[in-house]
């Protein structure tokens, strides 16, 4: 069974600090985690954590979404745009003021593509390292 690459990047999007997902090498889904590690097949984390049918995804905190800013304003070869965000990120609020400054020029759906993709490489090297082939 094979990775849904853009899935799982879209999944990964959407975890908050304490949410996680384990995906099932036999049935290729992926297994909800909330905060209070309670999950709707009524599934036990301990378990899954140890067994190796399921491979935990990346969490939160292990994806530097800053470092992907970064990217994405190393990536612009207009000096103008570059300065713009650099500005924006290294102040308080760098999210929020990288978001509005990525508005205002009229590049947010290049942001979000550049996203994106930065997020289906980390599912892809995730994938290389669980030993899961991916489409």
């Amino acid at each position: 069974m094979k990775v849904n690459v853009k899935e799982i990047a879209q999944e990964l999007q959407t975890l908050s600090d304490e949410d996680c997902f384990y995906y099932s090498k036999i049935i290729g889904e992926l297994e909800y985690f909330n905060s209070e590690q309670e999950n709707p097949n009524d599934l036990d984390i301990d378990e899954i954590d140890e067994d190796e049918n399921f491979v935990a995804l990346p969490s939160k905190y292990s994806i530097d979404d800053y470092g992907i800013m970064k990217d994405f304003m190393f990536a612009q070869e207009d000096k103008k745009i570059h300065d713009a965000i650099y500005d924006a990120i290294h102040q308080k609020g760098a999210f929020r003021k990288f978001r509005q400054v990525v508005e205002q020029i009229g590049i947010l759906q290049k942001w979000y593509e550049f996203k994106d993709k930065e997020y289906e490489d980390i599912v892809k090297e995730w994938c290389e390292k669980n030993g899961l082939e991916w489409e």
